[in-house]
């Protein structure tokens, strides 16, 4: 299974390890750039290149409706 995980703070962080653990592929929407899973700078960009079957919205509250609106 593909999970995307929007959003890498603390609490994004701890679902993308808890799903990788659960041998799910973590597909992570951040600007960061993290070594051990794909990312990408926004979610249609990563909804275009991936086949996500499960999205974990971890982004600031105030932003979690607006990526909703994306998916």
């Amino acid at each position: 299974m593909q999970a995307l995980v929007v959003g890498y703070g603390s609490i994004g962080k701890r679902h993308a390890y808890i799903l990788q653990s659960l041998g799910c592929q973590v597909v992570l929407v951040t600007s960061q750039q993290v070594a051990e899973f794909t990312c990408y700078a926004s979610i249609v960009e990563a909804l275009r290149n991936e086949s996500i079957q499960y999205v974990i919205i971890a982004n600031p509250t105030a932003l979690h409706y607006e990526a909703l609106l994306l998916l």
